[in-house]
């Protein structure tokens, strides 16, 4: 009897042992939340949350749950509060994620075959603006409040320029993002906006049966693509097995094309957070003003 009662003892104890062990190893390998925002639309982005989830999970070894915020300030305000483990994000909003956490950018986009990319004025093709100085008294159409090609950096020019918002007939911003500001500028409801420079080829191929008849002017220095961002406290372990898991996703063509439908990502590559050096400055110059 005595001998019996031993053995479940000691079935008890390896029992709970492996219990332990069990915790410990679910704790150690937590579901990470990947933060998105819906770029070109929202359907882009939804219909392909559950296969990119499902893809990514196994790339990267561990469970992926997606957060789909309304704008890069739901998932930089979700980095922050260490809701969320990594994003792909805008430079600016990069930037402000920054300012207010160690987050860390891990690797870097590659769109339209190039790494990065430019701020331009768009304006009727018959426009008589040819740089920003012709701006003055116009009506403007900027892009949505925190993004770099389209808010942020040409503020920052004009600014360097010894323009201000005041010199012009209007402004807003169009919340609607690249798309919104380039509908308006074709429609003719304001005389030039700010967007990416590889925006307009990409709304031409989205939407072929809308005709533009638009200038492309650049200004300013090139701007680094977007980053990979990683909140701050995530383990170096597992920012290997993100950076690692993200690379092959880009080596499989299933998953390549999802990430390329959601946001013309061609590539990662690994990347200097010194890159984002400029938009820093911007960003800073901007928080001067009384916007």
């Amino acid at each position: 009897m005595k001998r019996v009662f031993l053995t479940i003892i000691a079935l008890v104890v390896l029992w709970s042992f492996w219990m332990v062990l069990g915790q410990k190893k679910t704790k150690a390998h937590p579901s990470l939340v990947l933060g998105l925002i819906p770029q070109a639309s929202l359907d882009s982005v939804s219909t392909n949350v559950e296969p990119l989830s499902k893809i990514l999970s196994k790339k990267i070894g561990q469970e992926i749950t997606i957060f789909v915020g309304t704008n890069y300030d739901a998932v930089v305000e979700g980095l922050i509060s260490k809701k969320i483990d990594v994003s792909f994000l805008a430079p600016a909003a990069y930037v402000k994620a920054k300012e207010q956490s160690k987050v860390q950018a891990i690797l870097q986009a590659k769109i339209e075959n190039v790494w990065d990319y430019h701020s331009i004025i768009i304006t009727s093709i018959n426009s008589p603006i040819k740089n920003i100085n012709d701006l003055k008294g116009k009506k403007i159409a900027f892009g949505s409040s925190s993004s770099t090609s389209g808010f942020i950096y040409p503020v920052y020019i004009l600014t360097k320029g010894g323009l201000n918002l005041k010199d012009f007939a209007s402004y807003h911003n169009e919340e609607g993002g690249h798309n919104s500001v380039i509908l308006s500028v074709a429609r003719g409801d304001v005389d030039a906006g700010f967007v990416w420079d590889e925006g307009v080829e990409i709304f031409k191929r989205n939407y072929p049966n809308i005709k533009l008849n638009l200038k492309e002017i650049i200004i300013g220095s090139p701007i680094a693509n977007d980053p990979i961002v990683v909140r701050e406290g995530l383990d170096e372990k597992t920012i290997s097995l993100i950076k690692e898991g993200f690379m092959e996703a880009m080596k499989d063509p299933a998953s390549k094309e999802i990430i390329f439908k959601m946001y013309g990502y061609q590539d990662f590559r690994e990347v200097n957070p010194e890159i984002y050096k400029d938009v820093e400055k911007a960003f800073e110059e901007i928080k001067k003003l009384d916007l």
